[in-house]
């Protein structure tokens, strides 16, 4: 029975959210062209063509190249507003778009459209810092580093994601963080969303307002609307955290698996503060595989406390634990990876 109230209900917001979003640009030939020349009508500065030097950049800024498609124009809203102005546009002439955060998606379709229109809100990067509310105003076009380095002068925190350069798209998805074992996914902690529903309106949804709305964009990715800013529970933090990456060779990789095990099953339930996320790679050249996981203690200390022993007894090749700040972290974390090729 439960399960059955469930899928109607996620049925009832499909229908009545979506219905213009993405079912009349299906149906409809190929107006995209007029969506562009009335957006650049509207909006001259704010729209790229195929023939402007900004559109190659901007089509390109994406964490895959799965998601270098070809887009007819490109529009750059500068606000709540303008997206509501295009959204309604979208819907009323039938154009096929997409939208794009900071382009960490790797779904084709999902952060860019071939011959549709790629609304990128870049531009939408806003925050402020509600500090008698205890929460924070996010627009989408900030990166997790921007909001770190914007909280940690305050000694505040939200739960958020660990690597720079990524966006706020896992606000719609789930999310994980170095709080996870605390305070739950990235989604449990949204007290507010400000959204733009398939006929141009936006709302603004929380546990008491549109709570279905705001039910179903926790995890409902961009399938509800166009989120065009997020309201984060923030918290204090004691001014600092003690974490690094940790690098492993193949012939500790029996001993690391061990400390993997240890940590999900007893570490991570016994010591919340506690956050550690294991990785591999594997050099084709070398044939040889390793160990390079990212280990945080969420408090501030000058050792890894004895929950994660596992990780510093465990003998390896590098280390980088030091008390720092966060917005140093994931600076850190994020200079370790390319950009996904596939």
């Amino acid at each position: 029975m439960r399960i059955m109230q469930f899928a109607l209900r996620l049925l009832h917001l499909l229908v009545f959210f979506s219905l213009g979003f993405w079912g009349t640009s299906a149906i409809s030939a190929n107006p995209t062209s007029l969506c562009c020349d009335k957006l650049s009508s509207q909006f001259p500065e704010q729209i790229l063509r195929r023939n402007d030097s900004a559109y190659l950049v901007q089509n390109t800024n994406f964490w895959s190249s799965t998601c270098f498609l070809d887009p007819t124009c490109i529009f750059l809203p500068n606000s709540t507003a303008d997206v509501s102005t295009a959204v309604a546009l979208f819907s009323h002439h039938g154009c096929t778009f997409s939208i794009k955060g900071r382009g960490h998606s790797t779904v084709p379709g999902a952060a860019n459209v071939d011959d549709g229109v790629l609304m990128s809100l870049r531009n939408i990067d806003d925050i402020t810092f509600n500090q008698n509310q205890s929460n924070v105003v996010v627009g989408p076009g900030n990166s997790l580093g921007d909001v770190y380095r914007a909280l940690d002068p305050y000694n505040v925190s939200v739960v958020i994601g660990r690597y720079d350069s990524v966006g706020f798209g896992m606000m719609v998805a789930a999310g994980l963080s170095f709080f996870n074992n605390r305070d739950g996914l990235a989604i449990d902690n949204v007290e507010s969303y400000e959204v733009v529903i398939a006929n141009g309106t936006v709302l603004h949804t929380s546990l008491s307002s549109n709570p279905d709305l705001h039910w179903a964009l926790k995890g409902g990715n961009n399938n509800f609307g166009v989120v065009t800013h997020f309201t984060l529970r923030a918290f204090k933090n004691p001014g600092g955290v003690y974490g690094g990456l940790i690098t492993y060779p193949e012939s500790s990789l029996d001993q690391i698996n061990d400390a993997i095990y240890d940590y999900h099953t007893k570490g991570a339930v016994d010591d919340v503060l506690t956050h550690v996320l294991p990785a591999y790679g594997y050099n084709g050249t070398s044939n040889e595989t390793t160990n390079f996981s990212p280990v945080v203690y969420n408090a501030v200390v000058d050792a890894l406390p004895p929950s994660l022993s596992g990780w510093i007894d465990t003998p390896h090749t590098n280390s980088t634990l030091r008390l720092t700040k966060y917005a140093d972290l994931v600076e850190e974390f994020n200079a370790g990876y390319l950009d996904g090729l596939v």
